[in-house]
C-alpha cells in the first residue's frame, strides 16, 4: 500500500473518467453492487489479498480523484473502503466548500463498518458514482454520523464524522449494502453531467459533486 500513498501527494484524474468511468471500476448491473458484502475475519484483516485490495483502492481514488472507493465497487464483496479528502480537493470545490461541509479527512481504510445517524440534521447534495458514470443527482444524507469499524492494521477505531466526510462515509457504506445513490436520489434531479460546465434547469443545477 506504501506506494500508492506516496502517489497520492501528486495524484491527477483522466479527463474522461467521470464520463466513462474506469476500466478496473464495475458499472451498475454487476451483482457485486447490487449483494450485501461479507464481513472480513478480524484474523484477516492484513491478509496480504485484503491489503493488496486496499492498496488497489487507494490507486484508484489517486486515478479518479475520488474521495472514497468500496471493494464491490472492485467486484470484491468484502467490506472495505477507503476515504480521503485532502486540501487540494478542498481548494478545488473553491466557494462549495464551506456549503458542502468539507473539511480535511486523512486517508483511511475501514474494514466491516457501521454507520450511525447523529441528530436529526439533513443536506442535500449532488452525488455521482464511478460505477454509473456520466451522471449525478441530489441525494439527501444526514448531516452528522458515528463510525465505527477496523483499519487495515486491524485496529478498532470509532469517529464522528460531519458534512462532506458523513456524506463521503455513507456512500461507500452503501456500497457495502448493495446499495447505489440512484435508490436514494431525488428522481427529477438525475442529470447527464459529464463536466460542471453544462447548462442545467434551475432546479437540478449543481450545488456539489462528489465521484466515489
Amino acid at each position: 500500500m506504501a506506494s500508492a500513498l506516496r502517489r497520492l501527494i501528486s495524484r491527477k484524474s483522466p479527463k474522461d473518467v467521470a464520463l466513462f468511468g474506469h476500466r478496473d471500476i464495475v458499472k451498475a448491473g454487476h451483482p457485486a453492487l447490487r449483494q450485501k458484502a461479507l464481513k472480513v475475519e478480524q484474523k484477516d484483516i492484513e491478509h496480504p489479498k485484503n491489503l493488496e485490495t486496499v492498496d488497489r483502492l487507494v490507486s484508484l481514488l489517486e486515478e479518479t480523484d475520488g474521495y472514497g472507493m468500496s471493494a464491490p465497487q472492485l467486484g470484491i464483496s468484502q467490506q472495505i473502503a477507503v476515504f480521503q479528502i485532502t486540501s487540494k480537493d478542498i481548494e478545488k470545490a473553491g466557494e462549495r466548500a464551506r456549503t458542502l461541509g468539507m473539511e480535511i479527512m486523512p486517508l483511511m481504510a475501514l474494514y466491516n463498518f457501521t454507520v450511525e445517524t447523529r441528530g436529526s440534521k439533513m443536506a442535500t447534495h449532488r452525488e455521482g458514482c464511478l460505477s454509473i458514470p456520466g451522471f449525478s443527482a441530489h441525494v439527501a444524507r444526514p448531516v452528522n454520523v458515528y463510525v465505527t469499524g477496523f483499519t487495515h492494521r486491524g485496529d478498532y477505531v470509532e469517529l464522528d464524522a460531519t458534512g462532506w466526510a458523513a456524506r463521503v462515509i455513507q456512500h461507500e457504506h452503501d456500497h457495502l449494502n448493495g446499495v447505489l445513490y440512484t435508490d436514494r436520489m431525488l428522481p427529477h434531479t438525475l442529470a447527464y453531467t459529464p463536466s460542471l460546465t453544462i447548462p442545467m434547469a434551475e432546479d437540478v443545477r449543481f450545488d456539489g459533486w462528489v465521484e466515489h
